[in-house]
């Protein structure tokens, strides 16, 4: 899980050179089509590991392109006046949806096996696209920024917008001395997270 989750830095870089709405649609079905892939290798006897580790990857990567360019749709969604209340929101059930989420996917997987919730967790991914879908008929695309040739081809690349950005970051004080804590802390929560169903 996390290495796919590193390109999260690639996927923000991503959401600034594309439609976020699109992004999102692509990713969604990329995790819907990997969950009914896995599902059918499940009729494989002794797949469940591979599969397992197989389905992680994938939605990880989905998971690492899906979230920032799902953090930039707020504003587009809400007026200003209703952002800080929107953020608040966002912030809390994404927070709990992981603890939560993981202690009921290991009683549903106890209750009715892990065939059905797979079923389950296909089914999903099908309502948040075509949601996505509709979201994008209705909600106006933002323009993007122009990137200026006369910085040259390379100031407009990828790495150039990754190196950038950690620039940026650099620049906030105690940013830097503080991600290995935030880095640390998060293994300990997701470790946890994951034990849950256990």
């Amino acid at each position: 899980m996390v290495v796919p989750s590193v390109l999260a830095a690639v996927g923000g870089v991503l959401v600034d050179r594309t439609d976020p709405q699109r992004l999102m649609l692509m990713t969604d079905v990329l995790r819907g089509t990997a969950v009914l892939v896995g599902l059918v290798g499940l009729t494989i006897p002794g797949s469940l590991i591979p599969v397992i580790i197989g389905l992680l990857s994938i939605t990880s990567l989905g998971n690492a392109l899906f979230g920032p360019a799902e953090g930039v749709l707020l504003p587009w969604l809400m007026s200003p006046d209703d952002l800080a209340t929107g953020n608040g929101l966002y912030s809390l059930t994404n927070q709990l949806s992981s603890p939560i989420g993981s202690a009921l996917g290991g009683a549903a997987i106890a209750a009715v096996g892990v065939t059905v919730v797979f079923g389950a967790d296909l089914a999903s991914f099908w309502p948040s696209a075509l949601a996505i879908w509709l979201m994008m008929r209705m909600v106006a695309a933002r323009p993007h920024a122009v990137h200026s040739p006369a910085n040259g081809p390379e100031a407009s690349g990828l790495w150039h917008e990754l190196t950038a950005g950690w620039a940026s970051a650099r620049a906030i004080p105690g940013l830097v001395q503080l991600l290995p804590l935030v880095v640390m802390v998060n293994f300990a929560f997701v470790a946890a997270f994951t034990m849950f169903p256990f």
